[in-house]
């Protein structure tokens, strides 16, 4: 699996994460999803040395988790 960042105009590191297919195809045409949790995206950004998890980069509502919350996130259980 390929993760897919970014850096922002102040320079910090963000990962691509997406909600859908839909959000995913506007980014990239060509992209093929790969299912993952909220919790493991958010491991993934820490773990590629990511400062945020930026979730549908192009919309239509794009959100950036980071710092404590992304943290949060990460170490999240898992339910089920």
């Amino acid at each position: 699996m390929a993760v897919v960042s970014m850096i922002s105009a102040s320079g910090e590191k963000g990962l691509l994460a997406f909600t859908g297919v839909d959000a995913m195809v506007r980014w990239d045409p060509a992209a093929r999803p790969v299912p993952v949790t909220g919790a493991a995206a958010a491991q993934a950004a820490l773990d590629d040395g990511a400062q945020a998890l930026v979730i549908d980069v192009l919309g239509p509502a794009r959100a950036v988790i980071a710092g404590p919350d992304l943290v949060a996130l990460a170490t999240r259980p898992e339910s089920g």
